[in-house]
C-alpha cells in the first residue's frame, strides 16, 4: 500500500508540473485559464466518480463519498469563478474555499473509522492544536505579515483564516492517519491527508505571490492545484475499498514523535522573531507560549495513555492467562493447568511426605441433564465447582477434566487421614440440593482415592489408580469414596 501510494502522489505531482509547464508556454491570462479550466474539468470528474462510489456503498463509507463530491463541487467552482487563487478571494470565495477543506476533513473523519475516546482523544486534539499553531505562527510571520501592506485593507485577517483552516485540517487529517493501521481504503484516506496538506500550500503559495512581479510562486500554486484535483479524482476511484481501521498509536514511531514537532517549529518561530529589528509580535508571542504549554501537556497525556495502556496489556494477559489454565464453566483449573500443578506438586514431596490425587464423578448428573436440561446441568457443574472450591484448603488443586469428572491435588499431607476426610467433607458438599430457578437438582459423587508417598511418581499412574478406587467406589453404592490399593482388582471392583 506504501508503494500504491507514492506512486499516486509521484504521478499527480509529475502530471501537475507537465501541464503547468505546458500552460506557461502561453499568455499569463491564457495560462490561467487553461488550469482553471482543467482543474474545473478535473473537478467534475472527482465529482461523478463519488456520486458513482456512493450507489454502491452504504453508511459512513457512502457519506464519506457524498461529502468527497461536496469537495469536488466546491473546487470545480472555486476556480470557475473569474478570480484566480491566488488573488485575494472576495466574500463568496472565501465560502467555497472554507467549505472545501470542511468537506474534505468530514471525508476524511467519515473514512477513518477512530475509536478513540478519553486520555488518547483530548492528546489527539493537542497534536492537531499544537501543529497548527506553531505551523500558522511560522506562516504568519514570513508570509502573511509581509504581503500586509500589499493586500487591501481587511484581506489580510482574511487570508489568516482561510489558511489557518487549511493548515489545520492538514495537521488534523495527518495526525488521525498516523494514528490508524493501513485498511481496505488506506489508499483513500492517505491520498485524502495529501490533498489537505496540498491545499494549505496552494494557500500559502498565493500569500507569498501576492504583489511580487515574477515570482516563482504562483507556478508553484499552479502545479499544487492541478495535482490536488488529479488525486481526487484518485481518491474517487478508490473510496469504495472500506473503512481504514484504528490500531494502537502507542506504538507507532511516528506517533511517539508528534509532540516534538510543534517544539522544533515553536524554537525556529522564536529564532526568527528575535532577529526582528521592531521585535517580535505580542499575538505570535501568545501563540508560541500557548503551543508550548500544549505540546508539554500532551507529552504528559502521552504518558498517562501508555500507562493506561499497559495495565490494559496487563488485564488481557491475566485473562489469557485465565482462560488458557481455566474450565470456562466452572472456573476451576482445566486438564492442562492440573498437570502442570500436578508435576510441580508431586517433585515437591519429600520421602516423609505423602500427596493426593482425588478423582470425582458425579452420580445422577445424566438424569439432571435429560430432564431439566443442558442449561440446569451447566448449573450443576458450575454449583459443584464452587462447593469444591470451599471445601478443599488453601493450597489444594481443584480442576474439572471434562463432562462430570472432576479432580483435587493435595499437596503435602501427614497420612491418608487428611484426604479421607476431605472426600467425606466433599460427599457432603455435592450431594446437598442444588435450586434451580423453580426444580431441586440431587447429585451424589463417588471418589477415588491414590496417594503417592514421596517422589517419583507421576499424574498419570495416580489417575489411572484412583480411577480404580472410583470404580470400586461405584460398585459399593455410589456416594461414597475409596482409597487405591495395590491389590485392588479392577475386573471385580472389590478389594481382594
Amino acid at each position: 500500500m506504501r508503494h500504491q501510494f507514492g506512486i499516486s502522489v509521484s504521478a499527480a505531482v509529475a502530471a501537475g508540473v507537465l501541464v503547468q509547464s505546458a500552460a506557461s508556454l502561453l499568455r499569463d491570462d491564457m495560462t490561467a485559464t487553461i488550469i482553471a479550466a482543467l482543474v474545473a474539468a478535473l473537478a467534475a470528474y472527482a465529482a461523478a466518480g463519488f456520486i458513482r462510489s456512493a450507489r454502491s456503498t452504504h453508511g459512513r463509507t457512502r457519506g464519506a463519498c457524498l461529502a468527497g463530491a461536496a469537495a469536488s463541487g466546491f473546487l470545480g467552482l472555486l476556480y470557475l469563478l473569474p478570480q484566480g487563487p491566488a488573488s485575494v478571494p472576495p466574500p463568496v470565495q472565501v465560502t467555497l474555499a472554507l467549505s472545501l477543506v470542511a468537506m474534505m476533513v468530514l471525508q476524511l473523519g467519515l473514512l477513518i473509522r477512530s475509536e478513540t475516546t478519553g486520555l488518547a482523544l483530548v492528546t489527539r486534539v493537542l497534536d492537531v492544536a499544537a501543529g497548527s499553531a506553531a505551523v500558522f505562527s511560522l506562516v504568519w510571520r514570513f508570509a502573511i505579515e509581509p504581503a500586509i501592506g500589499a493586500l487591501p485593507y481587511g484581506a489580510s485577517s482574511v487570508m489568516g483564516l482561510l489558511e489557518g483552516c487549511a493548515i489545520f485540517g492538514a495537521a488534523w487529517a495527518l495526525v488521525s492517519i498516523v494514528n490508524t493501521a493501513p485498511g481496505r481504503s488506506g489508499h483513500a484516506a492517505h491520498l485524502l491527508g495529501t490533498i489537505l496538506t496540498l491545499y494549505a500550500v496552494n494557500v500559502l503559495l498565493g500569500l507569498l505571490d501576492y504583489g511580487n512581479e515574477d515570482s516563482p510562486y504562483a507556478a508553484l500554486a499552479d502545479t499544487a492545484v492541478v495535482t490536488i484535483a488529479l488525486l481526487l479524482v484518485l481518491v474517487s476511484r478508490d473510496i469504495a475499498g472500506g473503512a481504514h481501521q484504528p490500531h494502537n498509536p502507542s506504538f507507532s514511531v511516528v506517533w511517539m514523535l508528534l509532540p516534538y514537532v510543534p517544539m522544533s517549529l515553536t524554537f525556529v518561530a522564536v529564532a526568527a522573531l528575535s532577529l526582528q529589528p521592531d521585535g517580535a509580535n505580542p499575538m505570535l508571542i501568545c501563540v508560541l507560549l500557548a503551543t508550548t504549554a500544549m505540546a508539554m501537556i500532551r507529552q504528559f497525556l502521552s504518558l498517562l495513555v501508555i500507562r493506561d495502556q499497559a495495565h490494559q496489556i496487563d488485564r488481557q494477559r491475566e485473562l489469557l492467562d485465565r482462560q488458557a489454565h481455566h474450565d470456562s464453566l466452572t472456573g476451576l483449573y482445566n486438564r492442562a493447568a492440573c498437570h502442570a500443578h500436578a508435576e510441580q506438586i508431586l517433585d515437591s514431596v519429600q520421602p516423609h511426605q505423602q500427596a493426593a490425587v482425588l478423582l470425582i464423578d458425579l452420580d445422577g448428573f445424566k438424569p439432571v441433564n435429560d430432564t431439566l436440561g443442558h442449561a440446569a446441568g451447566d448449573a450443576v457443574l458450575i454449583e459443584v465447582g464452587s462447593r469444591m472450591t470451599e471445601a478443599i484448603r488453601p493450597g489444594d488443586v481443584a480442576a474439572r477434566l471434562g463432562g462430570d469428572e472432576f479432580v483435587v491435588l493435595l499437596p503435602r499431607i501427614a497420612d491418608t487421614h487428611h484426604a479421607e476426610a476431605l472426600a467425606q467433607r466433599l460427599l457432603r458438599h455435592i450431594a446437598e440440593p442444588i435450586p434451580i430457578g423453580d426444580a431441586t437438582a440431587r447429585v451424589s459423587a463417588s471418589i477415588g482415592i491414590s496417594l503417592a508417598t514421596g517422589k517419583g511418581h507421576d499424574l498419570r499412574t495416580l489417575l489411572r489408580e484412583a480411577d480404580d478406587a472410583l470404580y470400586t467406589a461405584k460398585a459399593s453404592g455410589k456416594n461414597t469414596f475409596h482409597r487405591y490399593d495395590t491389590q485392588m482388582q479392577r475386573t471385580t471392583g472389590l478389594a481382594a
